[in-house]
């Protein structure tokens, strides 16, 4: 059972960026990020990933241990909270992120995109 829903999860991706591995994906994602304004750290621990402020620096803190689609993930959703122009990156990549904040515009019901 365990690998079907690994291969689900690596499908949802895969649809998402065609034509696109994963490596190449998250390299995309991390160089945006850090375009951004975001240093990305990698740590082992008992911790979700995600998004923090330290004094003056933007962090994305993510587990080592997280799976690669799940790291896409987070950092693809994280960027949803920044600017983005979509020169600064390729089509497949700007949709991704611009689709992750329509999903959290339409939790909080916001119109913006």
């Amino acid at each position: 059972m365990a690998s079907r829903t690994n291969q689900a999860k690596k499908h949802r991706i895969a649809s998402v960026i065609p034509h696109t591995d994963n490596a190449e994906t998250l390299k995309q994602l991390e160089a945006l990020a850090v375009k951004a304004g975001l240093e990305i750290r990698r740590e082992k621990g008992d911790f979700k990933s995600g998004y923090c402020r330290v004094k003056e620096q933007n962090l994305l803190i993510l587990k080592k241990e997280d799976p690669v689609d799940k790291i896409i993930d987070i950092i693809a959703n994280n960027l949803a909270d920044f600017p983005i122009d979509n020169n600064d990156t390729n089509a497949d990549i700007y949709q991704l992120i611009a689709d992750k904040k329509s999903e959290k515009n339409s939790l909080t019901g916001s119109e913006e995109v």
